[in-house]
């Protein structure tokens, strides 16, 4: 009976902790696109540290799903950071930390986790594509895109087209030729 009393303390204990990374980290998202309109790099600094924390705390006390949910959205915020201003090493930063998520949660993750995070990597090599007119970052756009696709029962409301705010026709022509664009694409004559 003492056993059973402790055992659900210590599920009470965990349900509060857990409801509490939660909260913690929806804050969090809430905070990161007032601090990229503000280009504050201080907060987006203690945004990320946040986010860090959170995902240390998770996966000390076994909760798998809100550690990968952080290290998600912090992926993410890199893609808002360098989608904001033309950013090019925030746009990696935002792919490398996607492979590192959807590399140590492909098990844990849900489909729809997983297709969001392919999507956001996506977003960031069209963008990377349109700053550098470099083809075979979109065609790497498009491969993830087409991945997140293959993760899902009934695809998304998004387009190819729709993978870039901006106009990169010639890299999409590139792409759907096959054909190897020299020296990329020319943003000018897009």
């Amino acid at each position: 009976m003492i056993a059973a009393i402790v055992s659900r303390l210590d599920d009470w204990s965990r349900a509060r902790e857990r409801a509490a990374l939660a909260r913690a980290k929806q804050t969090l998202d809430q905070a990161v696109q007032a601090a990229i309109e503000a280009d504050d790099p201080v907060r987006l600094r203690t945004i990320q540290t946040g986010y860090r924390r959170i995902a240390e705390r998770a996966c000390s006390a076994g909760h798998a799903d809100i550690q990968l949910a952080a290290r998600g959205s912090e992926a993410a915020m890199f893609y808002e950071l360098g989608s904001a201003h033309l950013d090019r090493q925030a746009l990696f930063e935002c792919i490398e930390r996607v492979r590192s998520v959807l590399a140590s949660g492909i098990l844990t993750l849900s489909a729809a986790d997983i297709a969001s995070l392919l999507r956001i990597m996506a977003h960031s090599y069209a963008e990377i594509a349109d700053l550098d007119g470099d083809a075979a970052a979109f065609r790497h756009a498009i491969r993830a895109y087409e991945a997140s696709l293959d993760r899902l029962d009934t695809p998304g409301q998004d387009t190819i087209e729709q993978l870039t705010r901006r106009n990169i026709r010639r890299c999409e022509i590139a792409v759907a030729a096959g054909e190897q664009a020299e020296g990329g694409c020319d943003r000018k004559t897009a």
